[in-house]
């Protein structure tokens, strides 16, 4: 089973606060690596690590 990140998650990787993870994520969504479920943004593990993977040397504006 795939485990998923939400904002919590997001803000204890990154070390950000409750709207830039919120952000991050709906940025993640608009790129089509994350989903939305009722009103919260989840992205897979590997979605996530693929998203650094094809961003990598480039800069991300959030």
């Amino acid at each position: 089973m795939s485990k998923y990140y939400g904002k919590k998650d997001i803000m204890e990787t990154l070390q950000c606060g409750d709207q830039k993870a919120l952000n991050f994520l709906k940025l993640l969504f608009q790129m089509q690596y994350a989903v939305k479920v009722g009103k919260s943004y989840l992205i897979k593990a590997e979605d996530f690590d693929r998203f650094f993977e094809d961003s990598k040397g480039q800069e991300i504006a959030i």
